[in-house]
């Protein structure tokens, strides 16, 4: 059994009896380098996932012995980071990819499945499953200063005049 992501080629290796006369390599919807070699590569066809089975024959005086091989191909992971933002101040922004993978690898140089954001920047994620897929998103975090605005001294309103406040934003 092979674990591959969907649309990677699968390596093959047969192995035959000394009294086979003839052997062939069948199976899938997709299409072998050579099917009539023990070590051909086979390539899976468009849109082919899951597990495929391939077989191959070997033709003796005798009989035809069958072998067969299953890949399993898997669909690549979808890595969303979320949208880009912008924070005011000081912010701790958490980040991941919300599954489990084999494997993680951050712009920041962390291989932790989560990070936490605590300045402004690109950040990315690149994430690699047991079945060799990989995928990368990238986030753009900003930061941008908080405008105050400046207002008089405290002053009495009264219900009913209006009360006037000016800004220099």
């Amino acid at each position: 059994t092979q674990n591959l992501c969907n649309g990677t080629p699968a390596s093959l290796s047969g192995t035959v009896s000394s009294c086979t006369h003839r052997f062939q390599w069948y199976g899938g919807a997709g299409t072998f380098s050579n099917p009539n070699s023990l070590t051909p590569t086979y390539t899976p066809g468009p849109g082919e996932t899951g597990p495929v089975v391939l077989t191959l024959a070997q033709f003796t005086s005798c009989d035809t012995v069958f072998s067969t091989v299953t890949i399993n191909y898997s669909p690549p992971p979808v890595v969303n980071l979320g949208p880009d933002t912008t924070f005011c101040g000081s912010f701790s922004y958490p980040l991941g990819p919300g599954f489990t993978a084999q494997s993680y690898l951050w712009s920041t140089g962390a291989t932790t499945q989560n990070i936490n954001a605590t300045s402004p920047g690109t950040y990315w994620l690149q994430v690699t499953t047991s079945s060799g897929c990989i995928d990368r998103d990238t986030v753009v975090i900003g930061t941008t200063t908080l405008n105050t605005a400046g207002l008089p001294a405290d002053d009495t309103i009264c219900p009913g005049i209006p009360y006037l406040l000016f800004s220099s934003l």
